[in-house]
């Protein structure tokens, strides 16, 4: 190792500094600077390639505290169901800080005696039960949607209800050919 006065090319003051290796490899030209207090920029602390090493773990843990978009962990699927029955939605997420799901229909937001939203123990999503399950108010697209503070995303599908048989008699369905 060898001491030596270089230029920084993009402020053209004088520092020194300490050179491993070859004299081709004179005066590199950092990518970031690390400001330590009370040490003397001339005093080698770490061997080569340790400090960016150091650098990006620093960056690695710092980022994986930061707030992330919610992702859908289980979106919604179309479900089928019979007037009078029970049709379910299931919806979970993940992110930081932990996504809170709401639930929408096409026309507006869930809210009826007949809805039902049951929320996951962890507190990871939630199921929109549907009953009694009646053709024309509840045949739609619903809507989840999983919002933090790092932003919202949207999972949809559409619900279908068949009429239910009115009269006591089984329900015969036509054989294909």
């Amino acid at each position: 190792m060898k001491r030596e006065q270089c230029k920084r090319r993009w402020s053209g003051e004088t520092v020194s500094a300490f050179l491993w290796g070859s004299e081709e490899q004179r005066c590199p030209v950092p990518t970031w600077t690390i400001m330590v207090p009370n040490i003397h920029p001339a005093v080698p602390l770490l061997p080569r390639g340790v400090a960016p090493l150091l650098l990006l773990i620093s960056c690695l843990v710092l980022c994986s505290n930061a707030d992330s978009l919610p992702m859908f962990v289980k979106s919604l699927e179309d479900q089928t169901g019979i007037s009078g029955n029970v049709a379910s939605f299931v919806c979970q997420a993940t992110g930081v800080p932990k996504p809170r799901i709401t639930w929408m229909k096409k026309d507006g937001k869930v809210s009826s005696q007949r809805f039902e939203v049951i929320e996951f123990d962890d507190g990871s999503g939630s199921v929109l039960r549907i009953q009694p399950l009646r053709k024309y108010r509840d045949e739609t697209i619903y809507e989840c949607i999983a919002s933090n503070t790092a932003g919202k995303i949207k999972s949809s599908a559409k619900l279908t209800v068949f009429e239910g048989n009115t009269s006591n008699q089984p329900l015969c369905l036509p054989l294909s050919p």
